[in-house]
């Protein structure tokens, strides 16, 4: 009993510091309409930071020196600096995006945690890193609460984040601001009749994540392994928190902190296999979010996305517009023949040797995937948080399947077909929520599977004699011809979906869900249906990438990287299937373009420039690469010169006219009252 005491006592301690943040969640959704991802990324700046400053030589978990300043004094660098990219990331990002849905921002977040992930991935390696004895801003030792020995460290996150919400609540009860704030979520129009600015509330919001992610990478990296999976699940537990509020109640964000601290802490004595804390957590988000539902509906009904990008129209961009306005063209000219064989000639040009097939193998990975996320978000406007779930079946599948002695077709074929029951499972249930409720459930069920189903003991992560009509797959030649056929017809069974009744439906049912079941169309059996063939690409996208690496592990399918995978769809262009081809091109192969820029084990630099593009492309443009030519043709439009105006057969120069040249007459007034074009 006592045990289990000191249990209850250590997650309520850890709890606390969840509930601080989704205190922090709940009051930015309520002001700015913005739930965020990244606070994770804030709070792994801290812990690193912190980690770097408190370990002279770095770089490992073995730390040899003096800190290089006193603990207090990397604490408060460490969270200024988590400060400062919060800030930034409100100004570069966030701010433009105002106008945005709270859907559209939920991604840049995303691209935001991504950003921090490789930064500090980039910087400090992928070794994980400990904090020293001698450099802890609490000094090792216990205490004592009814009865139960308690970590120092685990008391003072207790008692900070005490402190912290006393402050918070009073600010926001009896400043000044604290009321504009609070009339800000109550009533926009109000605070903004009373004078309250915008941009002063956006930038309190992210100061204040900022801040206190940092400090809750400060307070948990000694009792943690600080590495970037352990802090992206902080995202998870936070907005699980704030999803117990409904979003709404800053106590009750609070007190769901707690609650997901308290089982974290002590279902996994009571169920002692590994994972078990992430699926007591995942019942207890979905339980929520269908108490919720109507309420996340009603929240997030007003938020419609009137963000359409900033169109440039300077020398570069006309510049740049004409060249691709001119390639568009000259390629839609060419012969269809001559486009299919010029793509089959890039394809097969890949067999050469084993270094480009795996280049190619990579290629395929992703174009894979994106087009899965294509068929889910793109058709349903449904933004999947679960893929790198999926990808991990259908890799642990082949697997498994190779070790019990199946063909590769056969295992294989199982592989994409476990992800396809999956789909049709998790669609059924999931796809009753909307946008922003069903990327919160599915970031919660790819929690579960990378955490909990891909760490069975009964799954093997290893490729063993892979064979084929006598062919050995762990050639990658051979690895790549086989994957190329199945991709290809991959895209072509995708795009009939897309030509089908159901796939050019579904592009209709965005904002009609309630009205099309009038006309005869079920979506909700399109919508599963279409999420179980999602899921099956996503599991073939597994197989490939098993067959390029040989050996995995469940690590390399957590949430962080379902978000880098949503990130290379809204590069390539989530709207359109081209854009699966483009995201394939360049997060395949764009990583060997930048391999030669790091000396360190961990190459991030595709991360950073992959989350960079993603969040340019998404503040300027809604569609990505593959809607370069519709940009182009608006940059076109912009720059021609404004229909004059005419009043009884008098012209009348526009604004935009060029001064000293009169425009030419394109209507006239005549007598009879009659516009005639002249």
């Amino acid at each position: 009993m006592r045990l289990v005491l000191g249990l209850v006592v250590a997650g309520v301690m850890v709890g606390s510091v969840y509930g601080v943040l989704a205190v922090t969640q709940t009051l930015m959704f309520r002001t700015a309409g913005v739930l965020s991802f990244a606070h994770g990324g804030f709070a792994l700046i801290g812990a690193y930071t912190y980690a770097g400053l408190s370990c002279r030589s770095g770089g490992s978990s073995l730390c040899a020196g003096e800190p290089l300043l006193r603990p207090w004094q990397n604490a408060a660098v460490a969270v200024a600096l988590a400060t400062l990219a919060a800030m930034a990331i409100e100004r570069l990002v966030m701010r433009p995006l105002q106008s945005a849905s709270a859907t559209h921002k939920l991604v840049a977040s995303a691209g935001a945690l991504a950003l921090c992930s490789g930064i500090m991935l980039q910087i400090n390696g992928p070794e994980a890193r400990m904090i020293p004895e001698r450099g802890r801003l609490i000094p090792p030792g216990s205490v004592r609460l009814l009865g139960v020995v308690i970590d120092s460290q685990r008391a003072a996150i207790f008692l900070v984040s005490l402190v912290l919400l006393g402050c918070l609540a009073a600010v926001l009860r009896w400043s000044w601001f604290g009321l504009a704030l609070r009339t800000v979520g109550q009533s926009p129009e109000s605070a903004r009749l009373i004078g309250v600015s915008p941009v002063m509330v956006s930038r309190f919001n992210w100061a204040l994540a900022g801040a206190l992610s940092g400090l809750t990478g400060v307070l948990l990296a000694p009792i943690s392994v600080v590495n970037v999976g352990t802090f992206s699940f902080l995202m998870v537990k936070t907005v699980a928190a704030a999803l117990l509020a409904g979003l709404v109640s800053l106590p009750l964000a609070f007190l769901g902190g707690l609650a997901i601290g308290l089982v974290e802490g002590v279902l996994p004595h009571f169920w002692e296999t590994q994972g078990s804390a992430s699926v007591g957590i995942a019942v207890l988000v979905v339980v929520v979010v269908s108490l919720h539902r109507d309420r996340l509906s009603v929240v997030t009904a007003g938020m419609s996305d009137t963000h359409r990008g900033v169109t440039r129209s300077g020398p570069a961009a006309l510049w740049l517009a004409t060249v691709i306005n001119l390639g568009v063209t000259m390629a839609t000219r060419a012969p269809k023949a001559l486009r299919i064989a010029i793509v089959l000639a890039a394809a097969l040009s890949l067999l050469r040797n084993d270094y480009y097939s795996a280049v190619g193998l990579n290629v395929l990975y992703y174009s894979l995937v994106t087009l899965s996320l294509y068929l889910i978000l793109g058709l349903g406007g449904q933004p999947s948080l679960m893929q790198a779930g999926f990808v991990g079946i259908g890799a642990f599948s082949l697997a498994t399947g190779l070790r019990h002695g199946l063909p590769v077709p056969v295992a294989m074929a199982i592989g994409v077909g476990l992800c396809a029951v999956a789909g049709v499972v998790v669609g059924v249930f999931s796809l009753r929520f909307r946008r922003l409720a069903f990327a919160i459930v599915s970031l919660t069920l790819g929690t579960v599977i990378s955490d909990f189903l891909l760490t069975r003991s009964s799954l093997t992560s290893v490729i063993q004699d892979p064979q084929l009509f006598g062919f050995d797959l762990l050639d990658t030649r051979n690895a790549y011809a086989l994957m190329l056929v199945l991709t290809v017809l991959a895209f072509r069974a995708a795009t009939n979906l897309q030509r089908s009744s159901w796939g050019r439906a579904l592009g209709a049912t965005h904002d009609l869900q309630s009205r099309v079941g009038h006309f005869g169309f079920l979506h909700v059996r399109a919508e599963v249906c279409t999420f179980a063939f999602s899921a099956a690409l996503a599991g073939l996208g597994g197989c490939s990438l098993a067959l390029l690496t040989s050996s995995f592990n469940a690590f390399q399918f957590i949430p962080l990287v379902s978000l880098t995978l949503l990130l290379a769809a809204v590069v390539g262009g989530y709207t359109s299937i081209w854009g699966s081809v483009i995201a394939g091109v360049i997060f395949g192969y764009g990583p060997q373009l930048l391999s030669g820029l790091s000396q360190n084990a961990a190459n991030a630099y595709p991360q950073i420039v992959g989350s960079l593009l993603a969040l340019f492309l998404l503040v300027t443009t809604r569609g990505g690469l593959a809607a370069l030519p519709t940009w182009a043709r608006d940059v076109l439009t912009s720059r021609q010169i404004t229909p004059p105006d005419t009043v009884r057969g008098h012209r009348v120069a526009a604004l935009s006219d060029p001064p000293g040249r009169e425009p030419p007459v394109l209507a006239t007034t005549g007598k009879d009252g009659m516009v005639r074009s002249s």
